[in-house]
C-alpha cells in the first residue's frame, strides 16, 4: 500500500497546500527574523555618520580635518565606528574619550573622574597634557594623585595643574578640572588676559571692565565657532593673569567629586552599629584611611572600604558606621 493511497485527490491536494502555506509562512518568518536582526546588528555598529571632508575637535588636541585623502577612502560618508577607528589608530589622546556628532562634526571628550584617590601606573602608561606627552615607566605603581601632580610639576616646570584630578582610561591619563567659578575670575582677572585652550593656540581677551566667565568662552567661540556651547574655563592661575580652556560635551563639565574628610579628635566617639570602637589616634580621615585604621583595631569589615557607609552626628562628636545593602555580613 501506497502512503499516498491514504488521501483521496482532493484530501492530497489540501494537505500538499497546507504544507505549501506553513512553508511560505516559515521563509517568511526567517526573513523577517534576519531583517531584524540585521538591523539590530547595523545599529549596534554604526549609529552616526559623518559626509567628509569633516572637522573632528578633540580635548587636548588640535583640530583635525577628516578627508578622502587621509583616510584613503573612496567612499565620501564613514560611520562612526571607522572615523573612530582611525582617530584611535592614529592619535594615542582619541583611546581615552568619548565621542559624540552633532552638524557633521565630531567631538571627543572626556568622562566623569573616578572618586578614588590613588591611581595605578602601568609601563606603558603616558600623561597627556596640552598635546605633550610624558612617559610614566619609571612610576609603575600606585600612588596618591596629588604625589603624581607634584612629580608631574617637577618634570614640566611650567606645568600648572591647579585643582584638577585624573582620570586613567586604558593607559592615557589625563588631567581634569573644575570649572573657574565667576566669583573667581572677576576678582582675580584684569585687563589682558590669555586664555589657553588646551591643544591650541592661546587667545588673548581684553577687558576694561569686570572679566566674566561667560566673556571668556565667548572670546574662544569667537575663534572656533563649532565650540559654541562646548567650551569649559578652567585653571584660573591669579599671579600668570590667564586661565586654561577645554573642550567638552554640551553639557557642563563634571567636576571632581568631592571626597569626605572626617575630623577626629580625642574625644570623638565612633561605633560599629550599636558598638562602641577603640579610639584611633586624632586627626583628619578620607572615607579609605578612616577604614583602614578601624581595621587595625578589629573592625574586619573595614577590610572592605567599599562596603562601609559612614553616618557624623556633628553635634555628638559621634560616627557611626554600617553595611551597605549587599555588604560583607557580621558585626563587630
Amino acid at each position: 500500500m501506497n502512503l499516498f493511497d491514504l488521501f483521496d485527490d482532493d484530501g492530497l491536494s489540501v494537505y500538499a497546500e497546507t504544507f505549501a502555506d506553513e512553508k511560505e509562512e516559515k521563509k517568511k518568518a526567517t526573513k523577517k527574523e534576519t531583517k531584524k536582526d540585521s538591523m539590530k546588528s547595523s545599529d549596534k555598529v554604526a549609529k552616526n555618520s559623518v559626509k567628509l571632508p569633516c572637522k573632528v575637535y578633540m580635548y587636548m588636541h588640535d583640530t583635525i580635518t577628516l578627508t578622502k585623502e587621509l583616510l584613503e577612502s573612496e567612499s565620501d560618508t564613514l560611520t562612526n565606528v571607522e572615523v573612530e577607528s582611525f582617530l584611535k589608530d592614529n592619535f594615542k589622546i582619541a583611546n581615552a574619550l568619548d565621542f559624540s556628532y552633532e552638524a557633521n562634526t565630531v567631538y571627543g571628550t572626556v568622562s566623569s573622574p573616578s572618586s578614588d584617590d590613588k591611581i595605578t601606573i602601568e609601563e606603558s602608561d603616558v600623561f597627556i597634557f596640552n598635546s605633550e606627552e610624558v612617559t610614566l615607566s619609571d612610576m609603575e605603581g600606585t600612588i596618591s594623585k596629588e604625589d603624581l601632580k607634584k612629580a608631574l610639576h617637577e618634570h614640566l616646570g611650567e606645568l600648572y595643574l591647579g585643582e584638577s584630578d585624573l582620570i586613567k582610561k586604558g593607559h592615557i591619563i589625563l588631567p581634569i578640572f573644575k570649572e573657574v567659578k565667576d566669583s573667581d575670575a572677576t576678582s582675580k582677572l584684569f585687563g589682558n588676559v590669555t586664555i589657553s585652550l588646551y591643544g591650541y593656540k592661546d587667545i588673548t581677551f581684553s577687558s576694561e571692565g569686570k572679566i566674566t566667565v561667560s566673556a571668556l568662552k565667548k572670546a574662544v567661540e569667537n575663534e572656533y565657532p563649532d565650540l559654541k556651547n562646548r567650551i569649559s574655563i578652567v585653571n584660573l592661575d591669579g599671579v600668570g593673569n590667564s586661565v586654561g580652556a577645554v573642550i567638552c560635551s554640551n553639557t557642563p563639565l563634571p567636576a571632581a567629586k568631592t571626597k569626605d574628610v572626617y575630623k577626629i579628635d580625642e574625644d570623638t566617639e565612633i561605633k560599629f552599629f550599636s558598638n562602641t570602637l577603640p579610639k584611633i589616634p586624632a586627626g583628619e580621615y578620607s572615607h579609605n584611611n578612616l577604614c583602614k585604621e578601624l581595621a587595625k583595631v578589629g573592625v574586619v569589615e573595614c577590610n572592605t572600604p567599599n562596603a562601609i557607609i559612614v553616618k557624623e552626628i556633628a553635634k555628638q562628636n559621634l560616627f557611626i558606621l554600617g553595611l551597605k545593602f549587599g555588604g560583607s555580613k557580621g558585626a563587630y
